[in-house]
């Protein structure tokens, strides 16, 4: 009985698991990394938000601002 137990080691059943282990914990990390950045410089989606907010108010700055004429 001890020997069947023990049978399932040495043929890589018991690194397969750590390797699962292994990966699981890297998707963590990187799950954790991005919700990181997420929070500390905002989604792409809200970056170009506020690129394009940008851009509008820069071009309607321009457009408003008295040009001098060169003489």
């Amino acid at each position: 009985m001890v020997a069947a137990f023990l049978g399932g080691f040495g043929n890589g059943s018991d690194t397969a698991f750590t390797n699962f282990e292994r990966r699981d914990r890297e998707m963590q990390i990187k799950l954790a990394n991005q919700k990181r950045h997420d929070i500390l410089y905002g989604t792409k989606e809200e970056q170009q938000a506020q690129l394009e907010q940008k851009v509008a108010a820069a071009t309607a700055l321009s457009a408003a601002a008295p040009t001098e004429a060169s003489s």
